[in-house]
C-alpha cells in the first residue's frame, strides 16, 4: 500500500479509491483532531492528536484499529502520517497501556528522537482547549 502522508482526502480530487485517509480538524487551536482511514466510506481506523503550529507541539492519543485490520501497518500509516504534518514539531505521546502489543506497536514506529512516549508534553494551547488549567 502506498500512501501520501502529506495529502488527505479533502485535500484531494475525488477518486474511485476503497482505502483514504483522512483528516478531521479540531475545533479549536490546540485541539483533539482526527486522522482516520476509511475503507469504502467505513472508518476502520483512527488517531486522536493535538497539534499546535504556534508551539510547534503535538501529542499522539488513542490509535485506535478495527480488529480485522490489526497488523496491517494501518496504526504505523496514522502515526507518520500526524509526525509528517507536523514535521520539527516537539512530539509526545499520552500514556501508553501496559500490554505486548502496545510495547510492541510503539518500538517498530520510526518516531522522532526526541520524541518522548507516555507522557503528553502539551503547550499552554493545548490544555486550554481540552480544559486543563496552567
Amino acid at each position: 500500500m502506498e500512501v501520501d502522508h502529506r495529502r488527505f482526502v479533502h485535500e484531494a480530487p475525488v477518486t474511485s479509491a476503497s482505502l483514504v485517509l483522512a483528516a478531521r480538524p479540531p475545533m479549536m487551536r490546540g485541539g483533539v483532531g482526527h486522522i482516520l482511514m476509511q475503507l469504502r466510506g467505513v472508518t476502520i481506523a483512527d488517531l486522536d492528536v493535538q497539534m499546535c503550529g504556534v508551539c510547534r507541539a503535538g501529542v499522539l492519543d488513542q490509535v485506535r484499529v478495527d480488529g480485522p485490520y490489526l497488523r496491517r501497518g494501518i496504526g504505523t500509516v496514522l502515526v507518520t502520517a500526524a509526525l509528517s504534518r507536523g514535521r520539527g514539531y516537539r512530539w509526545s505521546t499520552t500514556a501508553i497501556i501496559d500490554t505486548v502489543t502496545a510495547k510492541a506497536f510503539w518500538a517498530a514506529q520510526q518516531l522522532p528522537e526526541d520524541m518522548v512516549l507516555g507522557e503528553p508534553s502539551r503547550c499552554s494551547h493545548m490544555a486550554l482547549a481540552i480544559g486543563d488549567h496552567v
